[in-house]
């Protein structure tokens, strides 16, 4: 396992507001305890910057080392989505995460669209963000070339800014596609953690119904429907079911 983070990006998070101070004296505090072995106490900690508002991927990753520490397992993995999701890039999340997997009872599936695996190798190589920053590559000297085409007295530099214009604004097209594309997958991605030692999902939202399955702390599932308190949940193997909405919680 990889260990706890210092708090120098949740300080650039923060910025130079009143609140960089104490959240930095409180993460301090939060890795001081997980470092004493206080791991409950590390958690409370970190719970309570997420609490205050600063969604930064240190300190769900940290969150998720002081569950894993607890035994907690669910409850780790969740957290190191939630850093993934911030971070895709973050190889110590998924290290961490991966070997989280591996003491699950039930295993995750890997995505079953080539489209979906093409995406998730784009978001581990450019992490949060980078299709927008290859997007402003791209799409702002374009606009500047396109100006200048439009602007230029010069026959010569009218066709060089041309030229430059049309490249540069073609190769903005992909990014922008990505950008479209990441938006669309976090829109559609309802998945949650079962965080229970073991739940069964039945065939409709309530007790009174039959069992079809059980699976464990820790699987990754997606929710499809929710009622009365029930999720109905779908597994990677293509099985679905009714479960306590208790039992799970989306990433």
């Amino acid at each position: 396992m990889k260990s706890v983070r210092p708090a120098l990006a949740l300080l650039l998070l923060a910025g130079a507001t009143a609140v960089a101070g104490p959240m930095e004296e409180r993460f301090e505090a939060a890795n001081r305890a997980y470092e004493k072995g206080d791991f409950a106490g590390a958690e409370k900690e970190y719970r309570a910057i997420l609490d205050y508002g600063i969604q930064a991927p240190e300190v769900y990753y940290n969150l998720g080392n002081a569950f894993f520490r607890q035994g907690r397992i669910g409850q780790a993995i969740l957290n190191y989505e939630r850093a993934q999701r911030l971070d895709p890039a973050d190889p110590d999340a998924r290290y961490n995460m991966e070997y989280c997997r591996q003491q699950v009872a039930d295993r995750d599936a890997p995505p079953s669209h080539w489209l979906a695996s093409a995406y998730q190798v784009w978001t581990r190589a450019a992490g949060a963000q980078g299709e927008v920053w290859l997007l402003l590559v791209f799409y702002l000297p374009g606009s500047v070339a396109l100006g200048a085409w439009i602007l230029a007295r010069q026959e010569r530099l009218r066709r060089l800014a041309r030229f430059a214009a049309v490249v540069l604004l073609l190769l903005a097209l992909p990014a922008g596609g990505l950008v479209i594309l990441r938006a669309a997958f976090q829109a559609a991605d309802a998945s949650a953690i079962v965080l229970v030692d073991k739940v069964e999902g039945r065939s409709g939202p309530g007790d009174d119904n039959a069992a079809l399955f059980t699976v464990h702390e820790g699987l990754k599932v997606q929710v499809r429907n929710e009622s009365g308190g029930w999720v109905q949940v779908l597994l990677p193997n293509g099985l679905n079911g009714w479960v306590p909405a208790s039992a799970v919680e989306k990433v």
